[in-house]
Formats: C-alpha cells, sequence, structure tokens
C-alpha cells in the first residue's frame, strides 16, 4: 500500500515532517518500504514516542489509502521501537537503513529507491520535500464552496535530518564520505551476488 510513486513520497515525507514539529522529535535517518518503514529517532522524553507513532501511522494510512483507494485495514500491527543502547549500535541501525531494497536484491545501489527515503538528503545535506493536506480545513470549506480541491488546501512543507548523536561532531563530508563507503560495498555485494 506504500509502492513508492513522486506524490507517495511527497505524502509520506510530509506527515513525518508534521509529526516531528508536532512532538519535538529529531529523525536521523527513515526508509518507506511497500508494507512498512524504518526510521531512527531522537525523542525529547519515552512518553512522546507513542504520541508521535500514533500521529504518524494514523495520517499515513489515511493519506495512503485515500491515494491507492483502499478501504480495508492499513497496518499489520502496532507500531514496534527497539531502543538504539551505544554508539556502535546508532552506527549499526544507520547502515541496516541504509542497506535496505539493495540486501533484499531489489536496487542496485541505495539512492535508487524511487520512494521515500533520507539516503540523499544524507548524502546531499538537503532539505527533505513534502506536502501536507489540511484535511479539516477542506472538510469545512467545502459545507460552503463544493468545488474545491483537496489541491486548494495542500501545503509544501519540510524537515532536515539531524546527524547521529555518534557522527555529531563529524562535518557532512565526513559523514557522507561513510555513507558512500557503506553503498558501495552494498552494490558490490549485490553485484556479486547476481554474478553467482
Amino acid at each position: 500500500l506504500l509502492r513508492p510513486s513522486p506524490r507517495m513520497m511527497l505524502i509520506l515525507q510530509g506527515i513525518l515532517a508534521r509529526a516531528l514539529i508536532r512532538y519535538g522529535i529529531e529523525v536521523h535517518a527513515f526508509f518507506y518500504a511497500s508494507n512498512h518503514y524504518h526510521l531512527i529517532i531522537s525523542i525529547p522524553a519515552v512518553w512522546d514516542l507513542a504520541r508521535f507513532e500514533c500521529y504518524l501511522n494514523g495520517n499515513t494510512a489515511r493519506e495512503a489509502a485515500r491515494l491507492v483507494d483502499w478501504t480495508g485495514r492499513f497496518w499489520s500491527r502496532r507500531y514496534r521501537s527497539i531502543e538504539i543502547l551505544d554508539d556502535e549500535a546508532q552506527v549499526d541501525r544507520m547502515e541496516y537503513i541504509l542497506s535496505q531494497g539493495v540486501k533484499d536484491g531489489l536496487l542496485a545501489h541505495p539512492p535508487d529507491r524511487p520512494g521515500a527515503t533520507s539516503v540523499h538528503a544524507l548524502l546531499d545535506d538537503t532539505p527533505i520535500p513534502g506536502i501536507w493536506v489540511d484535511r479539516t480545513a477542506l472538510y469545512h470549506a467545502r459545507r460552503t464552496n463544493p468545488a474545491l480541491t483537496q489541491d486548494d488546501f495542500t501545503e509544501t512543507t519540510s524537515f532536515e535530518l539531524t546527524p547521529l548523536p555518534v557522527w555529531a561532531h563529524l562535518s557532512h563530508d565526513e559523514r557522507r564520505v561513510r555513507i558512500e563507503a557503506w553503498q558501495d560495498g552494498h552494490a558490490a555485494s549485490h553485484q556479486a551476488a547476481i554474478e553467482e
């Protein structure tokens, strides 16, 4: 239901942007597959996580279901969080997110991913674009003007990644070199698996 398309990517990233701002959360990396997603985030307090995930999953389900014309249950289970306990685990989780798609044999190289992913922003240090449809305002406005569309209530948004805490002391170029080395390694492993 989250299959990649330009519109789906912007919707997912827009919802994530709103959730991050609303709950004061920092995101270090993310990857949306066609039926789940991975995030590395830092939260101000543990009780913020449940509210953040509820907002993110609820809005994702509603907007993605509209886009693909889905009426059934969207998520198969409740979100699952895993605490990242030390510096080594932060780096391992980042590498895991960057390997998505390649390790499954779906992509030759992580930047080839057409959907919502942080890989390009990690490499280029650029803001991540998204869109947000203000459905509440649209609902009220349509009561007096039924001709209005969601495009009239769609706003662009963006957010930036925060470096992993363990990498906070590194420059962007130093972080990019590490990420590129991982990508090259994953791409080489993928190519070797194909040749076998």
